[in-house]
């Protein structure tokens, strides 16, 4: 069973700003795998060459880049079909009945918004991602916790409190997944 750890950060809200102090909890990320790494892991796993899966990585990114740039939806599934992750175009952007009543110059004395007020200038494109729901579930339920103390200067120190030690988090209605923009993936 994994042992992720991690610690606890405060916010306050500054003068003027929205929100209340909260306490938040906040993954150490214990070491970050790049392409080449993941080359070597696939490779040791499979008998492939290292410099064959990884070339294979580069070209999946490439390709996965172009097909949602082209307006597909892509997911990715281990041999089981679990779905891992899915890659999707995501835009954002429109008018309010606000906006317009704002500017009345601009909407020609209009005071509620209509679709052909949004202009192409006006959308914010980017590419989404969201984890599939049963394989967050599963890493929720498939590891330990271990809170540490957050020192303030980039380093952490294991906490005194031993309660923390080996507790599982409920892994609530999504098991930690970004699911919002999945459009459906399970």
């Amino acid at each position: 069973m994994a042992k992720i750890k991690y610690f606890l950060e405060e916010f306050f809200p500054g003068e003027g700003q929205q929100g209340t102090h909260s306490i938040y909890a906040t993954a150490q990320i214990h070491d970050t795998i790049e392409t080449p790494e993941l080359g070597s892991l696939i490779s040791a796993r499979t008998g492939f060459k290292s410099y064959e899966c990884t070339a294979v990585i580069a070209a999946a990114v490439d390709l996965i880049f172009e097909r949602v740039v082209a307006g597909d939806k892509v997911i990715l599934t281990n041999e089981q079909g679990l779905k891992l992750v899915s890659f999707f175009p995501k835009v954002s952007g429109g008018i309010s009945d606000k906006e317009v009543q704002e500017n009345p110059e601009k909407y020609d004395g209009a005071t509620v918004a209509t679709a052909d007020m949004v202009t192409q200038n006006m959308l914010n494109w980017r590419i989404g991602a969201s984890v599939g729901i049963k394989i967050s579930k599963m890493f929720a339920l498939s590891k330990s916790a271990t809170r540490i103390k957050n020192t303030g200067n980039g380093t952490v120190a294991e906490d005194d409190d031993e309660e923390n030690e080996g507790t599982t988090p409920n892994p609530g209605n999504n098991g930690g997944g970004n699911n919002s923009d999945d459009n459906g993936m399970e």
